[in-house]
């Protein structure tokens, strides 16, 4: 599998090749519910050790940072953000990083 991945910090684009292992993660990765409407995010990281810290970015269409955790702890791969109140409604981007694994989605708050 051949994915693009835009980066957002200068407006560029690359390619690279997924092993099939990391196809699978990727196509489970999930974030529900999206649309949402309340601003509890639940997110399921398939395959993520329950001990590794995760580090949570929500970025605007603009690039800018609305909301950053550098230590959500999570039970088995799955948990919750719950954005600031001063987010406003738009489309976002949540990207979830550890040591080893980095997971970038796309969201609609309304």
């Amino acid at each position: 599998l051949v994915i693009e991945i835009l980066s957002t910090d200068n407006i560029q684009s690359r390619k690279m090749t997924v092993s099939r292992e990391d196809q699978r993660r990727i196509q489970q990765f999930r974030i529900f519910p999206n649309p949402n409407t309340t601003g509890l995010l639940n997110i399921h990281l398939p395959g993520v050790k329950s001990e590794e810290l995760m580090q949570i970015r929500v970025i605007d269409l603009k690039g800018q940072t609305v909301y950053n955790n550098s230590g959500q702890k999570h039970s088995n791969g799955r948990m919750t953000v719950q954005l600031p109140s001063q987010v406003g409604k738009g489309t976002y981007f949540i990207i979830l990083s550890n040591k080893t694994d980095r997971f970038i989605s796309r969201f609609i708050y309304q």
